[in-house]
């Protein structure tokens, strides 16, 4: 399971605590990334949601859909692929689903861009990710923590951390700490190609974040750069790490302009 760098939640008494932070009901939908050996899948299932599981191990699916389809019957859609692969789009129903996952950790920063520019199918989505990854999607602005990924997942997310996880809760044990985090999906009035523009210009200032944002958003915003920040309220002699997410969507639409 290494060559994934799969790692299963063991600990029934974490199961139990995830479930409880999730809380599942009868005719929710979940998306599942990396179901495993179905661990939440089976309590979600037991709790009346309906679960599209999307794993990579085929011999994972294969078990899943011996141990767990014949009881789930229509509940249970077992998909083999890779989720930063594929478009999530025909695989939900119209309404708004919920996201779940245990991250393979290799894969935590471009899966939380994909689940940013998926958002719209969501409600809210529950990860278990590395804790340096956790803490710097919470991190405040001005601190080294404060990156990129702090302003693409809170364009369109509130996150909240809820525990801690052990190492010794998994198999393998995994070097590293994990947590438990909710990202509830924020109501904004920012159409999304005011969202994309706003991750594309953090990407770009993150890129080179000793430099001023004068110096570097000019790629983007050429000679409009003084303009566009005075318009966004937003000094030109800060840096990228001291720009919040909400000063970033400001930028965005003063670009429009």
């Amino acid at each position: 399971m290494r060559r994934l760098s799969q790692v299963f939640l063991r600990d029934r008494t974490y199961v139990d605590r995830i479930i409880a932070e999730v809380s599942p009901r009868k005719g929710d939908i979940f998306l599942e990334v990396g179901p495993g050996q179905g661990t939440l899948t089976r309590p979600l299932l037991e709790r009346g949601a309906t679960v599209i599981a999307v794993e990579l191990d085929l011999a994972l699916v294969d078990d899943l859909r011996e141990s767990l389809a014949p009881a789930a019957g229509e509940r249970l859609n077992l998909v083999h692929g890779n989720y930063l692969r594929m478009p999530v789009e025909p695989l939900l129903p119209g309404k708004p689903a919920r996201f779940i996952s245990n991250l393979p950790y290799h894969i935590s920063t471009p899966a939380l861009e994909k689940l940013v520019e998926e958002a719209g199918f969501y409600r809210d989505a529950h990860l278990m990710l590395q804790k340096e990854v956790a803490e710097r999607i919470g991190a405040a602005p001005g601190t080294k923590e404060y990156g990129y990924t702090s302003v693409v997942v809170r364009l369109r997310y509130e996150p909240r951390m809820l525990f801690y996880l052990s190492p010794l809760a998994f198999s393998p044990m995994p070097r590293v700490t994990s947590v438990f985090l909710r990202l509830a999906r924020k109501e904004t009035d920012a159409p999304d190609r005011v969202i994309l523009r706003a991750s594309e210009l953090a990407r770009l200032a993150f890129r080179f974040r000793r430099r001023a944002l004068r110096n570097s958003l000019r790629p983007a915003l050429r000679e409009k750069t003084p303009d566009v920040l005075e318009r966004a309220g937003v000094s030109p002699e800060k840096r990228a790490d001291q720009i919040s997410p909400e000063e970033y969507l400001g930028i965005a639409r003063a670009s429009e302009h």
